[in-house]
């Protein structure tokens, strides 16, 4: 009898359901989801994005740092992850290749939908890169094989520099960027280009003075601005640095015109050409300077200067009179009291401007 009693007991405690397993919850299907958790399906890439399929992408730091692109890398994709982790993960995986498998869509019932490309590497590893329908190519923190290819293009071009003479323009190559003092409109001899490759870090250009002195241009993301690539800084290169001599453009100016304009200061009677080469272009478009008829009479601004031109020829300069701008940081004045103009004939643009 005793058995029998221990024999039901233990029949009963294998059906009663407080000791059964747990029960699996069936598997989400694509598109379905299940008591509310996320479901993660193929979705077509978008029109403008529609050949990365396929294509190999490159993990690269100028990409990734640029607007911190490395937020948008996941182990797994909408994994809660923290972004020092996502940093990590982003850096561990630089100058690597994927290819990119394709755009998925992760959906959940109440949030809206994300989107990622998955990014499979030689290794096994696995990337899944967080996109936008509306973002741009370059805000993604990899590179398509194409890019790297022009990059490294741009590499060769900026290399061909090398021994070649630039002119300096001071109005768009910071003194912070440089390491010695270097006048405006001076002569560099181009000595180096130092990358790291496409998409490198930093991009410096290497120089020897008139006198001998080596001066480097660097810009870096932790510099006073970011190239975001090679062909970016290239583009700097061109805009802040003259081929030729500057002097041989306008050979009728006098020598006195051309201390002035290399001592970036302006003169009344000047014309636009001068003040364009001294100061650089205008802080503003022209205005029309209510004296005079709209075809002829124009305002430009550098700062507190305000440049009066009527027929191509610099009238006036005209600056805030001292005794009438607010003396504490943070008065106010109305616009009855706003700081009266006095007027100017010449002037000289400040340091670092």
């Amino acid at each position: 009898m005793k058995k029998f009693l221990v024999l039901l007991i233990a029949l009963f405690a294998v059906n009663s359901p407080a000791f059964a397993a747990p029960q699996q919850a069936p598997a989400a299907q694509a598109g379905q989801s299940v008591q509310g958790q996320p479901v993660l399906s193929a979705a077509p890439a978008w029109p403008a994005k529609a050949d990365w399929v396929g294509q190999q992408a490159t993990i690269v730091p100028a990409k990734l740092y640029a607007s911190a692109s490395y937020l948008l890398i996941f182990p797994e994709p909408g994994q809660d992850i923290s972004g020092v982790d996502q940093l990590f993960l982003a850096r561990k995986h630089i100058g690597q290749t994927f290819a990119i498998q394709g755009l998925h869509k992760l959906e959940k019932k109440g949030a809206a939908t994300q989107y990622f490309w998955k990014l499979a590497g030689k290794d096994g590893a696995v990337l899944w890169v967080r996109d936008y329908p509306e973002a741009a190519p370059s805000a993604l923190p990899f590179a398509l094989s194409g890019e790297i290819e022009a990059e490294k293009q741009v590499i060769a071009e900026i290399n061909s520099l090398v021994g070649a003479t630039l002119w300096i323009d001071r109005n768009l190559i910071p003194a912070a960027e440089l390491t010695a003092k270097v006048s405006h409109l001076s002569p560099l001899t181009v000595t180096a280009f130092k990358s790291a490759g496409p998409f490198s870090e930093a991009y410096s250009l290497a120089f020897r003075r008139e006198d001998g002195t080596p001066v480097v241009w660097t810009v870096a993301p932790t510099g006073a601005r970011a190239a975001f690539s090679n062909s970016q800084f290239y583009g700097l290169i061109r805009s802040g640095f003259m081929r030729h001599e500057p002097q041989t453009l306008f050979p009728h100016w006098t020598q006195e015109d051309w201390r002035i304009v290399r001592a970036q200061e302006v003169r009344v009677g000047w014309d636009r050409d001068k003040v364009i080469l001294s100061w650089g272009q205008p802080q503003t478009a022209p205005m029309l300077v209510p004296s005079g008829p709209e075809e002829d009479s124009y305002e430009w601004r550098y700062g507190k200067y305000h440049l009066y031109f009527r027929n191509n020829q610099l009238m006036k300069i005209k600056i805030p009179d001292p005794a009438s701008v607010p003396q504490k940081p943070g008065e106010k004045k109305g616009v009855k009291d706003l700081p009266k103009m006095i007027e100017i004939t010449e002037a000289k643009k400040p340091e670092g401007r």
